[in-house]
């Protein structure tokens, strides 16, 4: 049974629809035991995405949703309060909603429960999306395995009332496949090319920072577990290609600063030079990326 297959069956015994997208990304984090960051076009979408993402985690995976309002007054010990579970309580996925306008002292504890394992099965910060990397905690960012985008406008609409908590898709199931991420072959040529995606991306003259050593190392693991999710036993250049998107749009930082670029150490006009970088954002810097490094055959 393919993945589609499998999310019409979920879908089926749910007897709800939900977003096939957000379920994969929802699954993937799962099965890599990491976390995801969900973007949204707009302010209003983050109540539809949330309700979106509830729904999913109760009726699919059996996880107790969970709801943390960030604000600017909040303090750790209020943070720590709400995600902290105890060893022999209900398994949670938590939505964070407005993480940006939170203290980075917040933030930070944010990323200790998240690193420490401390809190949620499944932690989810939802933030609007910009043209740039999301206005938060670097390291919390560097932290999200992988991001995702929800159109709120065409996916199927969640349920107000509160979903129903039932396991469809156990802790057991998710750990079989987990089990299996080590199995998935990549080879030489895959892996030269995942090479080449790392490097030029350092190397684009419009970034400055993003490609991190956890980067790298959750590229590899969001190759293999897209692989196995796809029903592959070997890595290939297309799935590594929307690993990448999944794994840097997130975490790549594009240069503002036309002093910051490295032409103007050669006589660029500054005025030029911010021009040019008004035109670029994570997405387009990905497609130039993907375009300029040769797929394996």
């Amino acid at each position: 049974m393919d993945l589609g297959e499998i999310i019409s069956t979920l879908q089926e015994r749910a007897e709800t629809a939900f977003d096939a997208d957000l379920f994969i990304a929802v699954l993937a984090a799962q099965v890599c035991r990491q976390h995801v960051l969900v973007t949204v076009d707009e302010a209003e979408q983050v109540a539809e995405t949330e309700r979106a993402l509830a729904q999913i985690g109760a009726a699919v995976f059996g996880l107790q949703p969970l709801a943390v309002q960030c604000s600017a007054t909040m303090t750790t010990a209020e943070l720590t309060a709400a995600l902290t579970t105890a060893p022999d309580g209900p398994a949670t996925l938590a939505v964070l909603r407005d993480v940006g306008t939170a203290s980075d002292y917040v933030q930070a504890q944010l990323l200790d429960i998240l690193r420490t394992r401390a809190g949620p099965v499944l932690a989810v910060p939802v933030v609007v999306r910009t043209r740039l990397r999301p206005q938060l905690f670097a390291y919390l960012v560097d932290h999200m395995f992988i991001s995702h985008h929800y159109d709120a406008k065409d996916a199927p609409a969640a349920p107000t009332a509160p979903p129903k908590t039932v396991a469809l898709f156990p802790r057991r199931d998710v750990d079989r496949l987990g089990a299996l991420l080590a199995s998935i072959h990549i080879s030489t040529e895959v892996r030269r090319y995942m090479q080449d995606i790392m490097v030029f991306l350092r190397m684009h003259r419009v970034v400055r920072g993003g490609v991190s050593s956890r980067a790298t190392r959750d590229f590899e693991l969001a190759v293999r577990c897209l692989s196995l999710l796809n029903g592959l036993a070997f890595a290939t250049p297309s799935v590594v290609a929307v690993a990448a998107r999944k794994v840097y749009a997130h975490r790549v930082v594009v240069v503002t600063d036309p002093s910051d670029d490295r032409s103007v150490l050669w006589g660029s006009d500054l005025d030029a030079v911010r021009a040019f970088l008004d035109q670029w954002d994570t997405e387009l810097v990905l497609d130039d990326v993907l375009a300029s490094v040769p797929a394996p055959l």
